[in-house]
């Protein structure tokens, strides 16, 4: 009986995401500037007490989903096992998460929203699983020392991070790929690192020293504008730069 109630109640906040997504989502919805989301996403950060937040892109790759960060503020590297965790929430998921390190997070009246007993980056975090379209699925999370947030606010919050999500990958699928140019080599190990591999495998693959390896994806980071491999690795398939 319990489990039905439960169903019922995860249902209807289901619903109200959704049409408060309907709600936000324009006709005819332009192409903003990297300003506005940088706006967007920190006016979303202030009004629940956040020092950082980020946009994360779910990537495909031979072993599995990984995030990719395509907007970013204040917010920190997260270890691989981490990112590895986040995904998995990520994907198949419609419900917020969120875990915390102290006692007293300000999240803990969050009844719809699950909370992660694993370590992950900040004092507290809180994310929602979001998509635009059916190719594009990824994350918005939210770090701080103490987040506040109300149950019946999660609906209108999570439509807005959906939003926000879908703004930031029209921007960041507006470069044109032929003003991008890199080489044979830098390709290959882009190709390898969105497979996983690490830089010590994609040097061994590639015959390469490490530093030689690692240079190859600086510069495919520097010509990419990326912040980082996994951002790097989400610029080169969303341009088709790579498979």
């Amino acid at each position: 009986m319990r489990d039905r109630v439960v169903g019922r109640q995860e249902a209807t906040l289901a619903a109200d995401i959704i049409e408060t997504r309907s709600r936000l989502q324009a006709p005819s919805p332009a192409i903003h500037s990297a300003s506005f989301l940088r706006d967007q996403g920190t006016e979303l950060a202030r009004r629940i007490g956040a020092t950082g937040h980020v946009v994360f892109a779910l990537t495909r790759g031979a072993r599995g989903g990984e995030l990719a960060p395509i907007l970013r503020s204040d917010f920190p590297d997260i270890p691989p096992a981490g990112t590895r965790r986040l995904a998995d929430c990520a994907r198949g998921s419609i419900r917020p998460f969120w875990w915390a390190q102290d006692a007293a997070s300000g999240l803990e009246g969050l009844r719809w929203a699950l909370r992660l007993q694993v370590p992950l980056p900040g004092t507290t975090g809180l994310a929602f699983p979001v998509a635009a379209g059916q190719d594009a699925s990824g994350l918005v999370v939210f770090i701080g020392t103490r987040l506040a947030v109300l149950d019946r606010a999660l609906p209108d919050l999570h439509g807005e991070c959906f939003s926000l999500f879908e703004n930031a990958v029209r921007q960041h699928a507006t470069s044109p790929r032929e003003a991008i140019s890199l080489t044979k080599r830098e390709l290959e190990c882009i190709r390898l690192a969105a497979d996983g591999l690490s830089s010590e495998e994609i040097a061994k693959a590639l015959r390469l020293s490490l530093h030689t390896a690692n240079q190859y994806l600086s510069d495919a980071a520097r010509r990419l504008n990326a912040n980082g491999r996994m951002h790097t690795v989400a610029k080169a398939l969303r341009l088709g730069l790579i498979d």
